[in-house]
């Protein structure tokens, strides 16, 4: 593939920041003002879209997305109606969790705004040049670490040491992979293969069961519908949770059956369902439950459904806060919230497998994304967390394809 020599204000652009958003944690571990490149980088989108209707005095809302908007609003309605009824956090608590649940969908915005108006083929080009370097680069860091022990390690899982190099965690070294197989999907050549396999390696490394499933999902997302050009049907489905299952297993008892109901992660599940019959049909209100908000401004929820003891989730350690996604959604927002948060993702799951009639790449590359924040949610914070803001990133590129191909009537052949 050839890159031209030139370099466009675009280009670089989407470079400086496919690398910040991509090492952000690892950044952080240095410069503590780091923290908050995911926070800007949400705003950047809407910051946009207020200067175009200013200057233009219109604002124009396609309906797809009209639908969407619709139902965010409604969501962020729900759990600040629950916060006003409630009082059970200061309103700081509650605004900053507030931007923390649309922190992921206005980051979709930011990524169309930036790729929007790009030489999308010159972008594509540099951008997937970058993902293969950072590739080579992290896997040569793994190596390196495997041989000396440079970096920390958390310990050692299954007799492997685990390897988390300079991030704060494995799991967002994981991620960082994650990513990178996102740009290698979204612009797959046979020429990505060994930089795929290196990134799948990275992710092992990591040795977290999310990590193992998300490699194995990949692996089937990109024989299936890049390699073989199949529909993912049912059966497909089936054999990808067996997938999980199977990797997971030994994980998946040990939280919800060896522990009883000791688990941070178990326990958070099930109170959430708890609050959301008891306080049906809108939750206890942003920055309430089960975020880390919830314990930075600790939450009398916690003591009301007596889990102010449990371990992770007390005052002195709340290093479980924020250890799985769905409880945030299910206990603060209630059943409305929950169904218009679901309606959101299926309405941009739609979207991006109408993709396939277009570029099979963008559309496994879509799939994948989800497929892996989803996967993620199990054991994360997920949407809510600065992991998901360069996946969120590469959203807004999809759509941008989306809006081109539709655009200009062309499917993939006739491109």
């Amino acid at each position: 593939m050839q890159v031209n020599k030139g370099r466009t204000a675009g280009e670089i652009l989407v470079v400086i920041v496919f690398y910040l958003l991509l090492f952000q944690n690892a950044l952080e571990e240095i410069f503590n003002f780091a923290g908050y490149i995911d926070e800007l980088f949400a705003l950047i989108g809407v910051f946009v879209v207020c200067l175009q209707t200013v200057s233009s005095g219109k604002l124009y809302i396609k309906r797809n997305n009209f639908r969407i908007i619709l139902l965010l609003c409604i969501f962020t309605a729900t759990g600040l109606l629950a916060n006003v009824l409630f009082r059970y956090q200061p309103i700081e608590a509650v605004l900053i969790d507030f931007y923390t649940n649309l922190k992921f969908f206005l980051s979709i915005l930011t990524g169309f705004v930036i790729f929007n108006g790009s030489k999308m083929r010159r972008e594509s080009n540099v951008l997937l040049l970058h993902a293969r370097f950072a590739s080579v680069l992290l896997a040569a860091f793994v190596a390196v670490d495997y041989l000396f022990e440079i970096f920390p390690s958390p310990g050692s899982r299954y007799g492997l040491r685990v390897i988390q190099l300079f991030f704060f965690h494995p799991t967002y070294l994981a991620a960082a992979a994650a990513v990178l197989m996102t740009v290698l999907l979204i612009f797959y050549s046979a020429g990505n293969v060994k930089y795929i396999a290196l990134d799948v390696l990275i992710m092992a490394s990591t040795l977290r069961s999310k990590a193992l499933v998300g490699a194995i999902v990949y692996i089937i997302i990109l024989v299936f519908c890049v390699i073989y050009r199949k529909k993912l049907k049912a059966w497909h489905i089936v054999l990808i949770g067996l997938v999980v299952i199977i990797v997971a297993g030994e994980q998946i008892l040990y939280y919800f059956v060896t522990l009883q109901g000791r688990a941070a992660r178990e326990i958070l599940g099930a109170t959430s369902l708890e609050i959301m019959r008891d306080y049906f049909p809108i939750g206890t209100g942003f920055g309430t439950f089960a975020s880390n908000i919830a314990v930075k401004y600790y939450t009398p929820v916690y003591s009301m459904y007596g889990i102010a003891n449990i371990h992770g989730l007390t005052v002195e350690n709340s290093s479980f806060a924020s250890d799985t996604f769905w409880p945030i959604i299910f206990g603060q927002t209630g059943l409305i919230g929950t169904v218009c948060y679901v309606s959101v993702l299926a309405l941009l799951l739609l979207r991006i497998i109408k993709l396939r009639k277009f570029d099979v790449r963008l559309y496994a590359g879509g799939l994948w994304i989800f497929a892996y924040l989803l996967i993620s949610s199990m054991a994360e914070s997920a949407f809510c967390n600065p992991l998901s803001i360069p996946f969120a990133f590469l959203l807004g590129l999809l759509l941008v394809q989306e809006k081109q191909y539709k655009e200009k009537g062309l499917n993939h052949e006739e491109a």
